[in-house]
């Protein structure tokens, strides 16, 4: 009885510790080894989003790791004079988001949490949302005091703090 006790166990801790690392994958980024992972997630099955830097720049890059779709800015040094955030909070609400941009196309980077709720992604034009299907790496707070406020953002109710 107790090698079939033993076996079930095996059987089952082995189980769970591949169950466990199936859902420990590492968030999907675009960002190189020597950058900050500002932002990263998976849109979709097979593209990222990510907002990447080093003290002296920022980018934003969408697509795979073979082939990035958009870049911004091109050259990444300009990158904290390009972004904007836009930033709202109150009792179980905070809502973030960098936004930029691009030969007349806007996008932003958000990071929304309501209660328990979590939703992150880009917004394109503010009409419509990639949201991300993989858990979001995310500290775009600590954005919010190296970019400019974005005073037409509606998180900021208009109102941007004296910089």
């Amino acid at each position: 009885m107790t090698a079939k006790r033993n076996l079930a166990c095996g059987w089952m801790l082995g189980l769970m510790v591949c169950s466990a690392s199936a859902q420990a994958a590492p968030t999907p980024t675009l960002c190189q080894p020597d950058e900050t992972v500002w932002f990263s997630c998976r849109i979709g099955q097979a593209k990222t989003v990510s907002l990447c830097g080093t003290p002296q720049t920022l980018q934003y890059r969408f697509g795979t790791p073979q082939r990035v779709e958009l870049q911004y800015p091109k050259v990444a040094t300009n990158g904290f004079t390009s972004f904007s955030w836009g930033h709202y909070s109150r009792s179980q609400v905070d809502r973030i988001q960098i936004g930029f941009d691009n030969h007349g196309t806007t996008y932003a980077v958000f990071d929304y949490t309501e209660g328990k709720q979590r939703d992150a992604g880009v917004e394109v034009n503010a009409t419509k949302q990639l949201h991300c299907t993989s858990a979001p790496q995310s500290q775009l707070g600590k954005l919010k005091d190296k970019l400019p406020c974005d005073e037409d953002s509606a998180l900021n109710l208009g109102h941007c703090p004296a910089q």
